[in-house]
């Protein structure tokens, strides 16, 4: 917004500048000429100087910020907000695993056109939103985030984590995949995602495994953040009811 206000600005500035300047040059040099060119010239440099700064001030790419932390440190420093709980409610037993495993795949395009850069970083995302929900369930956990590739991400949608391998990859107790491709019918492109995820006990071999169907909301902080959280959180529910 004030990027493009001084870049509007600056640009009137530098053109009644030239237009100075060179009407003075036409009309001779007289003194008045010569003070009307010094004003030339000031609008010149004001308006040069507006243009250069509104290439500097442009909106940032919610996507660039790339988390380099230490996920368990950071939710070490700033614990997900409870939300408050009703009077008597009670809290669920916490989690037995000592060390959990994300591992994600996603594209914030849902034409599959974003570069292999945004793609990992909305895998960042999904795994910040992952380990965050888990923290409130397994909060001695060590969290072991990975990002898988699209060929990774193309192997789970047709094979379990079990049948691959995951736990003794990674050396987990818990392993948790989270997959948000685009989403194709009839060779179109579709304006909604139907996310993978599945959860692996890697002690005892249950799994559960669901493939979900999201839209965009408003409000989202990433591309379709709302519904991934809901979704997400109703399948952890079901992994804690069945252990």
């Amino acid at each position: 917004m004030y990027g493009l206000a001084a870049a509007i600005i600056g640009a009137g500035l530098a053109t009644v500048g030239v237009f100075l300047f060179f009407s003075n040059r036409r009309a001779g040099r007289a003194r008045r000429g010569l003070l009307s060119e010094l004003v030339a010239v000031c609008l010149l440099l004001g308006g040069g100087a507006l243009l250069l700064s509104s290439v500097t001030i442009a909106p940032q790419d919610p996507f660039d910020a790339v988390a380099t932390l230490d996920p368990n440190r950071l939710l070490e420093q700033h614990p997900p907000a409870s939300g408050g709980e009703p009077a008597g409610a009670t809290r669920a037993p916490q989690w037995p695993y000592r060390r959990i495993a994300v591992i994600t795949w996603g594209t914030p395009s849902d034409n599959d056109a974003a570069s292999e850069v945004r793609i990992e970083r909305y895998s960042r995302k999904l795994q910040q939103l992952a380990m965050a929900q888990l923290h409130e369930l397994a909060n001695e956990a060590k969290f072991i985030p990975r990002n898988l590739h699209r060929e990774e991400y193309r192997l789970l949608r047709e094979s379990t984590l079990g049948a691959q391998a995951w736990c003794d990859k990674l050396e987990a107790d818990l392993v948790l995949a989270i997959g948000v491709g685009s989403t194709r019918v009839n060779g179109e492109y579709a304006l909604w995602r139907e996310p993978l995820y599945e959860l692996l006990d890697c002690q005892t071999g249950k799994t559960t495994r669901q493939l979900g169907r999201i839209n965009e909301r408003a409000g989202d902080a990433f591309p379709y953040q709302l519904g991934l959280s809901d979704e997400l959180a109703g399948l952890l529910r079901e992994f804690s009811a069945e252990r």
